[in-house]
């Protein structure tokens, strides 16, 4: 995540389009990492849930005992700093997002003289594979 945090950030300080596709490529990439990484985690906790439930079949490892407790205890643990964790990240992204469309908006803006409306900032990033911002400037600056 603190990959994504240096990267959002410098992306405030790059102005040329092909630097910036790049790095929009770059934070794509680094966002699916991190949400393959997430699931391979849920993954590995789904069978730690399994293996406690093998667990309390034993006769040592009933439910309530203190292996079982401790067992459960450190599932939950990890299961809740996922989530912390994962919060977290929708938090960067959710940031990440209102700042980018803050970019586009004053690019527009800077290339039309008009301030846009939600859908026509919308409608810029969509249009071309999330790279609308640059896009646009490029042809604005070509005109």
């Amino acid at each position: 995540m603190v990959r994504l945090q240096e990267a959002n950030e410098e992306g405030k300080a790059l102005h040329k389009p092909e630097a910036l596709k790049s790095l929009r490529t770059r934070i794509n990439a680094d966002i699916l990492a991190v949400l393959k990484r997430a699931k391979s985690i849920r993954s590995q906790l789904e069978e730690m849930d399994r293996a406690n439930a093998v667990s309390r079949r034993l006769s040592g490892c009933k439910q309530g005992t203190p292996v079982d407790r401790t067992r459960s205890a450190v599932t939950n643990g990890l299961r809740k700093k996922l989530k912390e964790l994962m919060m977290e990240f929708q938090g960067l992204r959710q940031k990440m997002m209102t700042e980018y469309k803050e970019t586009v908006g004053r690019r527009y803006f800077t290339v039309t003289g008009e301030y846009p409306d939600e859908e026509v900032i919308e409608k810029i990033i969509s249009s071309g594979n999330g790279q609308g911002g640059e896009e646009f400037m490029s042809r604005a600056i070509q005109v």
